[in-house]
């Protein structure tokens, strides 16, 4: 039977417009799951992005894993574990949900004990916003 480790969970309502390069996309949330010393290392999560497009775009979700905490908002393509696109429609405002599993991550090398993840995202149009609505990144850690 599995071990529970932690749980964590990020809300984010940044608004504005997401950015359009992806080398540097926009940031949507963070969490750390403390993990110890544990061994064979379950994490799922799980992501929804609110943006609304003002003409057709093409939105891209990243998850990055241990990024260091001091810097978790400043993206590295290195770290990236999980990408996914969605179209949006021109004038329509859309939730872009995510689940993603991560079977035996390593740690992060800045905080032992510790596995980091960060939520980011961009689009093919400069006119996307983010929605008035709250960006959630959820993560639960399991051993066994």
């Amino acid at each position: 039977m599995p071990t529970f480790l932690d749980l964590r969970t990020s809300q984010f309502a940044p608004g504005g417009t997401l950015s359009t390069n992806p080398a540097a996309p926009t940031f949507l949330g963070g969490i750390g799951l403390v993990v110890g010393d544990a061994t064979n290392i379950r994490v799922d999560l799980n992501a929804t992005v609110n943006v609304s497009a003002g003409s057709a775009a093409t939105i891209t979700i990243l998850v990055c894993r241990n990024l260091p905490a001091a810097t978790i908002s400043t993206f590295n393509p290195g770290n990236v574990i999980y990408t996914t696109t969605e179209s949006v429609p021109a004038g329509q405002a859309e939730t872009i949900g995510i689940n993603v599993a991560d079977f035996q991550p390593t740690t992060s090398p800045t905080e032992p004990g510790q596995v980091n993840y960060a939520l980011f995202a961009y689009s093919s149009a400069a006119d996307t916003s983010l929605a008035d609505r709250v960006q959630t990144l959820n993560g639960i850690a399991a051993a066994g």
